[in-house]
């Protein structure tokens, strides 16, 4: 009851004895209390139905950021390996690319023994192509793994042109390798070579 009748004490206009009474609203002091208890509600209603909001908004918008961070710091090895790899299987391209050859190289190569001996003053001879033999991966023999073809010349001449066409063979892009050669010396210091080269295919 004492607050109730506290209340109504401030809206009172007369006292007991029915004097008037000024009212406590008008007071300074009260006045800028209520302003100030004022300004604090609408402070704390901004805050509550408009920042808040957006504060919340952001920290979800934080917490996305820093999980796409965390995720992509977890597929960093993931990527390093895999550019490794691609590392790895372009040597590994290159490689084979350089192993193999095609139809066309074998033809390339009977063109370059050719215009080589020509050009080194050399006589050249029985320029053939020999058999194809199957490598296969397996015991069995059931499983081919790839070719090997084999090309044949004989060469008259002096030896240091002969090298030179030997090097111009071992310089090429493809593969390839020899697998025989037998030199012999005549009277007159030329050279006569027998030459067996060999080039790997792979399975049709």
């Amino acid at each position: 009851m004492a607050l109730l009748d506290n209340i109504k004490n401030i809206f009172k206009k007369t006292d007991d004895q029915g004097e008037p009474v000024e009212s406590i609203l008008k007071k300074p002091a009260v006045i800028i209390v209520l302003v100030c208890l004022l300004l604090v509600v609408c402070v704390l209603c901004i805050h509550y139905f408009f920042f808040n909001p957006k504060f919340k908004e952001l920290n979800v918008k934080l917490n996305e950021q820093n999980q796409f961070i965390k995720e992509i710091d977890e597929a960093e090895p993931i990527m390093l390996n895999l550019l490794k790899q691609i590392d790895e299987l372009t040597i590994q391209r290159n490689t084979t690319a350089k192993l193999f050859v095609s139809e066309q190289e074998v033809e390339e190569l009977y063109q370059l023994i050719s215009f080589s001996a020509l050009r080194n003053q050399l006589v050249l001879s029985n320029l053939n192509r020999g058999k194809e033999e199957i490598i296969y991966k397996d015991k069995e023999r059931t499983i081919i793994d790839y070719k090997k073809i084999y090309v044949k010349f004989a060469i008259d001449g002096f030896f240091s042109t002969y090298m030179s066409l030997r090097k111009e063979i071992a310089e090429l892009d493809k593969n390839v390798f020899f697998e025989t050669e037998n030199i012999t010396r005549n009277e007159d210091g030329s050279i006569q070579a027998d030459v067996e080269l060999s080039m790997v295919k792979m399975p049709n």
